[in-house]
């Protein structure tokens, strides 16, 4: 992950927030081939450009309502989309909502990943 390192060496992790996204774009970009808009390559599978809906980076600086220490359950709640996720994290990590219309889906899809970086001891 995409740290500061000057924090780290203080024992804290401190997410640099524009390395991070450019990682996870670069990484999305590789693994389903897509241009530099997120949109597809060819449209075979991915049929318009993935959407990045939502992003938290949760660090020792920065945390979300449902983790104020670690370890938490993270959640991420959609209404219109009925998607009430819940995840144990233990310790700081990287949630990354994207949604995608897929060939063959007759809505788009919403899919959510997470990097975590283990608890210290």
């Amino acid at each position: 992950m995409m740290i500061n390192k000057s924090r780290f060496a203080d024992g804290f992790i401190y997410f640099d927030d524009d390395k991070v996204d450019e990682a996870v774009r670069e990484s999305l970009r590789i693994n389903l081939s897509l241009n530099e808009n997120l949109a597809p390559k060819n449209t075979m599978l991915i049929r318009k450009p993935i959407r990045i809906i939502s992003k938290a980076m949760i660090d020792d600086r920065k945390l979300v309502p449902s983790c104020t220490s670690f370890p938490c359950i993270y959640k991420y709640k959609d209404a219109t989309k009925n998607i009430d996720f819940e995840k144990p994290i233990f310790g700081p990590s990287v949630v990354y909502v994207i949604e995608a219309e897929v060939f063959g889906a007759n809505k788009p899809l919403t899919f959510i990943r997470m990097g975590e970086k283990p608890l210290r001891l």
